[in-house]
């Protein structure tokens, strides 16, 4: 387990980061805990992937304006499935971002990112998915939310917004979903 990541960023600590991960890469099994963090906190980030990397069966606790799962410059569709992202956070379950923002927490500015969201249970985040981009035709942000089938459907509740697309770049697929998003 991993618990309380401290500060690395100007924004916050940092639970599991995995940055320009060789095809194939798989995270799965881990457990982080951002309760006690920083503030401002991130639970995985994955960015600059040398092709298809997947992010599956994880744990994130996060409180506070803690970020579960952060997906940013991966031009290569980044698998999410399976994760258990619960927060008492103002933050974002799972951010797939092209935000010229994030030059500040991560040091460089906005590139393209896409991802798919299979089998993820999201609770307690102001926006359970967020796809943002706020940069030009190279800064675009997709994703594939579900996949039409049961075990496919992602679970959020308790979120203000659901899913959350935003910005002239930005752009989901959003299949089979419905009827499991509650109160938001």
């Amino acid at each position: 387990m991993i618990s309380a990541p401290q500060t690395t960023m100007s924004q916050g600590g940092l639970g599991i980061d995995v940055t320009s991960a060789a095809a194939g890469s798989v995270i799965s099994g881990n457990s982080v805990d951002l309760t006690g963090g920083t503030g401002a906190d991130i639970g995985i980030v994955v960015s600059f992937d040398q092709g298809t990397v997947t992010v599956s069966n994880d744990s994130v606790t996060a409180t506070g304006g803690d970020d579960g799962i952060v997906l940013y410059q991966n031009t290569t569709a980044v698998g999410v499935s399976g994760n258990t992202i619960d927060g008492s956070s103002t933050g974002t379950g799972i951010l797939v971002t092209a935000q010229n923002s994030d030059t500040n927490r991560f040091g460089h500015g906005a590139g393209a990112v896409s991802a798919t969201l299979t089998g993820n249970t999201i609770s307690g985040y102001a926006e359970g998915v967020q796809v943002v981009s706020d940069g030009g035709a190279s800064d675009t942000a997709s994703a594939n939310i579900g996949d039409g089938t049961n075990a496919g459907s992602n679970s959020i509740s308790g979120a203000s917004s659901g899913i959350l697309v935003t910005g002239t770049e930005a752009s989901a697929t959003i299949t089979g979903n419905t009827g499991s998003i509650y109160g938001n």
